[in-house]
């Protein structure tokens, strides 16, 4: 089990990766586009931004596997051990409610607009969309696995 999360882990760095990158040539392109050639490409904004949406929670699901998101470390670590466990687990299950919202309505929204298409780009946009729930879901397991990990006892 380890083995297989460590590759998913793996796996959505090289994708954050190449989000970041093709994100970086796509606005160069642009850049060159607009000043050198004075033409715009018509479906540059809608791209990027479905990038950039890409890059927010994809990067967001490695931040909570590092535990990078805000947190008050400073304040948690004056509190007993007991109680930094409870107020950990707490946490873990206000972002798990979170997740499950975002999870829910990632999908329907997902659903319903499947049959869509994207204004400049020949994409369903349900495609665009259903990173929602995906990463929702893994923002959930990743939750539940720290939550154990919390309470194994060592």
């Amino acid at each position: 089990m380890k083995k297989f999360y460590g590759w998913a882990i793996r796996g959505m760095e090289y994708l954050l990766i190449g989000l970041v990158g093709a994100l970086a040539i796509l606005v160069a392109v642009e850049v060159f586009f607009r000043y050198v050639l004075n033409a715009s490409i018509s479906w540059y904004d809608e791209f990027a931004g479905y990038l950039l949406v890409g890059v927010t929670v994809w990067g967001a699901v490695l931040a909570l596997d590092r535990g990078r998101h805000i947190g008050f470390e400073t304040v948690l670590e004056r509190f007993p051990v007991l109680a930094q466990k409870v107020v950990m687990t707490l946490v873990y299950f206000l972002i798990i409610s979170l997740q499950a919202v975002m999870v829910y309505y990632g999908w329907i929204l997902t659903t319903q607009l499947s049959g869509e298409t994207a204004i400049t780009l020949p994409v369903p946009i349900g495609v665009v969309y259903v990173v929602l729930p995906i990463t929702g879901a893994m923002m959930l397991l990743i939750c539940l696995i720290r939550i154990v990990q919390i309470w194994r006892l060592e």
